[in-house]
């Protein structure tokens, strides 16, 4: 080989190799840029992506980013909506009214309190907030959670902060505290299937779930089941079905809907058949243990013929019992159900009243 043969075969071995180790670097400095540059849309991750530690039914950390609704101009779409709310949302959204009755359930709501010392609620697909205000009103650390940017613009609650619009089509989204409990009535049939990891990514910040599911259709009713069906699912998501606390709820609020009692704001009388009919109570471990909601399902301790006292607080006067008494260790304030109270009430009727339609 001639001598000027072998320098130009060195100059474009040099050539070559230059340009090899430019994209190695290129690449250590852009892990994935072929990918990227392949496709042009982002990739789903992959079930090796995740972090080795994770676990589907831990509670997630932080606060998601909310997707609000992608507002659409549909005219035959709102004249099929009738009676339902939901103007200017996609057809999978809205269907509230002003004032569901089969929905609102102050017993149900002052029995969570009382009972379970409930502190603070997350009121998801809460439509325009007749609940949620009742929660507020009461003292409970709230937060609310509605799809329907239409629901959110009527929203009755005072403050307007504790708000977020999210449409769970779009993807999951949960809130930066954990909650005693998630109230969720009529929204469960109106989540397709592959949606669930969506909202139930929520549902994992409270330490109890409090929800119903519809038996028959209505607006975006698409996931119809029994109740069998429904406890099975959440089960295998990892919460705990609490037979005896479903039954306890179903009878308080059969019970209202019994007493004749009726709604000031309407006159009308309570009757939450779907909380009577179809109220499903769930516990969820992995936040029912934290140290922040150890209040809940508290009771007095110390022993009193046919019932449990207050410790600290002798049974009689008698030396014997008070000498006993100032042994104990009182419970923590802490762990005491909120005060409730008829200006309370008063407080939420008045909300109502001021943005009924008339």
């Amino acid at each position: 080989m001639a001598k000027s043969d072998f320098s130009a075969f060195q100059v474009i071995l040099l050539i070559m190799c230059v340009l090899v180790l430019q994209g190695v670097f290129q690449q250590h400095q852009h892990p994935g840029l072929e990918t990227h540059l392949a496709v042009d849309v982002p990739l789903q991750p992959s079930r090796s992506s995740k972090p080795s530690h994770y676990t589907p039914l831990s509670i997630p950390e932080g606060q998601a980013q909310n997707l609000p609704s992608v507002r659409v101009v549909d005219q035959q779409l709102e004249e099929k909506r009738g009676i339902y709310g939901g103007k200017g949302d996609a057809s999978h959204l809205g269907g509230f009214t002003e004032i569901d009755m089969h929905g609102i359930s102050p017993a149900v709501w002052k029995y969570a309190v009382t009972e379970w010392n409930v502190q603070s609620v997350i009121d998801v697909g809460c439509g325009k907030g007749v609940s949620t205000s009742w929660f507020v009103t009461h003292g409970l650390r709230t937060e609310c959670v509605e799809g329907s940017h239409d629901a959110i613009e009527q929203s009755i609650v005072p403050d307007k902060s504790i708000l977020t619009e999210h449409d769970f089509s779009r993807g999951p989204w949960w809130p930066g505290k954990t909650f005693d409990m998630v109230w969720s009535v009529e929204f469960l049939e109106h989540v397709n299937l592959q949606f669930h990891y969506n909202y139930i990514s929520t549902f994992r910040k409270a330490a109890i779930l409090m929800v119903t599911s519809s038996r028959w259709g209505g607006w975006h009713h698409v996931e119809i089941h029994g109740d069998e069906w429904w406890i099975r699912k959440y089960e295998s998501y990892g919460f705990r079905y609490d037979e005896a606390l479903t039954k306890v709820i179903r009878k308080t609020a059969s019970e209202e809907r019994n007493s004749n009692t009726t709604f000031p704001p309407n006159e009308k009388k309570f009757n939450s058949q779907h909380v009577w009919m179809s109220m499903k109570v769930f516990i969820n471990p992995t936040v029912a243990a934290l140290p922040e909601h150890a209040h809940l399902f508290g009771e007095f301790g110390c022993y009193l013929k046919n019932s449990n006292r207050e410790c600290g607080k002798p049974e009689s006067d008698q030396e014997r019992h008070r000498e006993s008494a100032a042994r104990e260790t009182p419970l923590d304030p802490s762990f005491y159900p909120l005060k409730l109270n008829q200006d309370q009430d008063q407080d939420w009727y008045d909300i109502i009243k001021a943005n009924m339609k008339t």
